[in-house]
């Protein structure tokens, strides 16, 4: 017995840590070479017991990855890195699931904890990396241009395409250390406190506007749940006021313009599209072929590359874990879906990850508040 909960528990220190480790600058990330190594333990567990149940999560989970991995080869060219990494994430997503499931509450707080404290000292090289190495691919003082200077700060990361998906990675730690928080009572001060700084050196303004949003709405949440119908008005009445305003200030923004673009390039896409491509899509990666632009937006990105099926077993999937945490994922989810609105990417393994962490524990708090009921019935 206690052989079992080593190996499972070794396993689960591969995969939920180093879930975030992806590095661009090595042929081979880490990301890979760690979680893969602890899937390979799993398995061999799962071998060993003889036993894997299937709940309701991770057959939706196998479902997507099923049809991630199946139908993006029958009716598309996927490109390779993101087709890897659409399904890895899922990958990551079902064994995190499965491994989380035999071990002590106590062990997953603690792995969860790893994720957090390993990640940073990646984030903090990563961050001197980039801002004492920038990249002057554009003058921008010759264009007129000089507000848009921060960018040669934002694209040599070692971590990611550029800084943006940083500032999607350390957001998500962010929510995800705050529900840790409220399932421990810590406080984790220092954590947060370097993960906003570091947040703040990415410059992704999406992600930084998305962090102080949130924690607003947050430390907010009892007021707004007792005044949510007069809120919900206001912002009907806020978004038709602001809708012209940014309609101007798309003229003035290259990044805010380019997002708008999208929008318009989708609908167009939509319009012209095949019935086979509307249905599975243009393949992972492969939305620049047909929107001259990249996707950008979370759910542009579905629609394009993995078609209108695989956008609703995606929101399936999503509103399901949802559901099934009460809505406590919802603390990690909605900021990412948000920021996901300008910004959005296959490579995710740790949101995977982190949303299986939420299921387990609030599956095991569930548990505790039923005990204890029947404790006092009795």
């Amino acid at each position: 017995m206690t052989s079992k909960i080593s190996l499972n528990y070794i396993a689960l220190l591969f995969i939920i840590p180093f879930s975030g480790f992806y590095i661009t600058k090595l042929s081979l990330s880490p990301v890979y070479v760690f979680t893969l190594f602890g899937i390979f333990l799993s398995i061999i567990q799962i071998f060993k017991s003889c036993k894997i149940r299937l709940s309701k999560v991770t057959f939706l989970a196998f479902v997507l990855l099923i049809y991630f991995s199946l139908f993006q080869q029958f009716f598309s060219t996927p490109n390779i890195s993101a087709y890897i990494n659409f399904n890895f994430s899922i990958v990551v997503f079902i064994f995190s699931y499965l491994v989380l499931n035999q071990n002590h509450t106590n062990k997953i707080i603690k792995v969860s904890e790893k994720l957090i404290f390993f990640s940073l000292p990646l984030l903090i090289f990563e961050a001197y990396y980039r801002l004492s190495n920038p990249v002057f691919l554009v003058d921008f003082a010759e264009k007129g241009r000089e507000d848009l200077f921060f960018y040669y700060f934002k694209i040599n990361s070692i971590m990611y395409q550029d800084s943006n998906f940083v500032g999607l990675f350390i957001l998500s730690l962010f929510f995800f250390l705050l529900y840790i928080k409220q399932f421990t009572f810590k406080k984790y001060y220092l954590s947060f406190a370097m993960l906003t700084i570091l947040l703040l050196t990415t410059i992704s303004r999406a992600s930084i506007l998305t962090l102080f949003l949130f924690v607003i709405l947050y430390f907010n949440r009892k007021i707004i749940y007792k005044y949510r119908i007069f809120i919900f008005i206001f912002l009907i009445i806020l978004a038709f006021t602001l809708f012209p305003i940014l309609l101007e200030y798309r003229t003035i923004d290259d990044s805010f313009s380019t997002k708008f673009g999208i929008f318009d390039k989708t609908i167009e896409y939509i319009s012209n599209a095949s019935v086979i491509n509307l249905l599975f899509g243009v393949g992972f990666g492969n939305a620049v072929e047909v929107l001259n632009v990249g996707a950008h937006n979370f759910f542009v990105t579905y629609i394009v590359e993995s078609g209108f099926i695989g956008l609703v077993l995606i929101v399936i999937l999503w509103t399901y874990i949802l559901l099934k945490t009460k809505f406590k994922a919802g603390i990690v989810m909605l900021p990412f879906l948000f920021n996901g609105m300008s910004l959005a990417s296959g490579a995710i393994p740790y949101l995977y990850a982190i949303f299986a962490v939420i299921l387990i524990l609030e599956k095991r708090r569930n548990e505790m508040i039923v005990k204890m009921a029947r404790k006092l019935v009795l």
